[in-house]
């Protein structure tokens, strides 16, 4: 019987949201009518039996790897933490635009240390759902420490970015009276050493905030974001970096957005997480 990746138990598995169930059902309601088809959408391409029918479908949820406990009771102040933050961020932007960081004191406040380090244990969670889907052999023990019992994690990094091509899509739809809410996951690539040692990246956008993290043995110390700071880096995706959306569709338009001037996701790590690509092949 396959064990919970964070509390290494044998309790029946559960499945966690991709995107917090809260965050569907805001952008796009509880279920979903013919008319108002949500898709997962992969390759650029919706197809029929990859429709969405209500934020609870197994399509945005990863595969069931760990238990109910941990799911819910364990990890809630972590969840209500990334609230929080979603919160500050979409009201925000103009703000973070021009602050180009993240604040975590005007984010949460007298507890910000805690609520910060919870944040990052919600996107730690969400990371290892990902790695268990990809890698069942992944050891993920350092983020399960971080989450359960708050050992800061070394193979662990975050980066931080707003991206002004999905504000612009946001605000385009409500001068047309319609609602645009963005949730993206990036694909995630992955890396062999000569030792065999597997290292991950990619990115997850929620709204115009996209974070980017890596699992790696091989992160300069020198860029690895100190979870006692009370603030992070927020690098900005200029809009001007896309190409024009002029006889785009809209699904091409948000992959231009979100791919635009990455050139390879090589080069991408180096450049967001300055990797020490010399360790790998």
């Amino acid at each position: 019987m396959a064990k919970c990746w964070i509390c290494n138990g044998d309790l029946p598995l559960t499945g966690e949201h991709k995107f917090k169930a809260s965050l569907l059902r805001k952008g796009y309601g509880k279920k979903y009518k013919n008319e108002d088809s949500l898709y997962l959408i992969k390759n650029g391409q919706p197809k029929e039996e990859e429709r969405i029918e209500s934020y609870k479908s197994p399509l945005v949820k990863f595969e069931n790897s760990i238990c109910a406990d941990c799911n819910n009771a364990k990890t809630d102040p972590h969840d209500n933490s990334f609230d929080q933050f979603m919160s500050y961020i979409e009201s925000n932007y103009h703000l973070l635009l021009e602050q180009q960081n993240l604040n975590f004191e005007s984010i949460f406040q007298l507890d910000w240390l805690t609520q910060k380090r919870n944040l990052f244990k919600y996107l730690a969670k969400i990371i290892g759902c990902k790695l268990q889907s990809i890698n069942k052999e992944s050891p993920l023990n350092e983020l399960s420490n971080f989450i359960i019992e708050d050992l800061t994690p070394y193979r662990f990094n975050i980066k931080f970015e707003l991206n002004e091509g999905v504000h612009y899509l946001y605000q385009s739809a409500k001068i047309n009276n319609k609602n645009y809410y963005h949730l993206y996951y990036g694909s995630t690539t992955y890396y062999v050493n000569r030792k065999h040692d597997m290292s991950f990246g990619g990115w997850v956008s929620f709204q115009w905030i996209t974070v980017h993290w890596i699992f790696s043995s091989y992160i300069k110390s020198s860029i690895k974001d100190n979870l006692s700071s009370s603030c992070s880096s927020l690098k900005i995706k200029s809009i001007n970096d896309c190409k024009s959306f002029i006889n785009m569709t809209p699904l091409e338009i948000v992959e231009e957005i979100e791919t635009s001037s990455r050139e390879n996701q090589q080069k991408r790590y180096k450049h967001c997480m300055q990797m020490e690509d010399e360790k790998y092949l």
